[in-house]
């Protein structure tokens, strides 16, 4: 009976030291499947993240590119969207209030460009200096959203998990 536990417990030591050596960090299964969820949704790859790394928002652009951020901004703030893990769920938050932010500028000050029903920019009324004020704006604000998403994505690749498609 002892050795079955003097057993269990130096297992459990060396599984604890043996993780902490290796750097070896494992995410619960609710965070892992919100993480695949979050890696499906908005891949770096896609448009959505494209149009926050590199859009100037002086020109037009597609608001087709803004659907899938729309959406995951939408339900991604309710509490099914949140890890249990800390570290994730702050990041995960800075990303979001980010990107809300950038919603609220984009639907401020931009209208649909004439003739081109899925294309957005900033007012024609604006003069020049305001027109590059707001587009400054929502330049900084783009940048912010997504070094707070490659910041996220570095994050999650620091946990030991296979990402699914």
């Amino acid at each position: 009976m002892i050795e079955a536990i003097i057993g269990a417990v130096g297992s459990f030591i060396t599984r604890i030291f043996t993780d902490k050596l290796s750097g070896s960090k494992k995410l619960n299964k609710w965070d892992e499947r919100l993480a695949n969820k979050f890696l499906n949704e908005l891949p770096s790859s896609s448009s959505a993240i494209g149009i926050l790394k590199e859009q100037d928002f002086e020109g037009s652009f597609s608001v087709e590119y803004f659907k899938p951020l729309n959406r995951f901004h939408s339900y991604w703030t309710d509490p099914d969207h949140q890890f249990n893990n800390k570290k994730l769920n702050a990041i995960m938050s800075e990303f979001i209030e980010e990107l809300g932010k950038l919603k609220a500028l984009v639907g401020q000050h931009t209208a649909p460009v004439t003739g081109q029903p899925h294309n957005q920019r900033i007012y024609y009324e604006y003069d020049d200096p305001k027109r590059e004020e707001f587009a400054n704006a929502m330049n900084n604000q783009s940048s912010s959203a997504f070094d707070a998403y490659t910041k996220f994505c570095s994050l999650i690749k620091k946990y030991d998990f296979e990402p699914v498609n």
